[in-house]
C-alpha cells in the first residue's frame, strides 16, 4: 500500500475521518485519515460543516507529500482546493 493517497496533482474523491482540528487565529488545520490510517491535512474547504470523529466524502487536489510534525514524522498527504461532497457522520450517529 502506498504511504500517500496518490501522486501530486491527482484530484481524487476521498473518504476520510476528521481526527483533529487545530484552530489558529488566522486559519484552521484539519487532520484527517483514511480507512488504512494514512494521514491527510488541509486548511480551508467549501461545503458542509463536520465535526471531529465524523467521516466525509470530499474532493481535493493532492498538493504535497510531507512528513507529519504532529505524528512522529509519519507520511502526510497535503491536499488543497477541498470541497466536502457529503458528511457521512460517525459510527455512533
Amino acid at each position: 500500500m502506498e504511504e500517500y493517497l496518490g501522486p501530486i496533482g491527482m484530484k481524487p474523491e476521498l473518504f476520510l475521518k476528521l481526527v483533529r482540528r487545530v484552530q489558529k487565529p488566522d486559519y484552521t488545520m484539519h487532520f484527517m485519515e483514511d480507512r488504512n490510517g494514512r494521514k491527510v491535512m488541509f486548511y480551508n474547504y467549501k461545503g458542509e460543516e463536520f465535526d471531529e470523529g465524523e467521516c466525509v466524502l470530499l474532493k481535493g487536489t493532492i498538493a504535497e507529500h510531507r512528513t507529519s510534525k504532529f505524528d512522529d514524522g509519519k507520511p502526510l498527504t497535503y491536499i488543497n482546493r477541498v470541497t466536502i461532497v457529503k458528511n457521512m457522520g460517525s459510527k455512533s450517529s
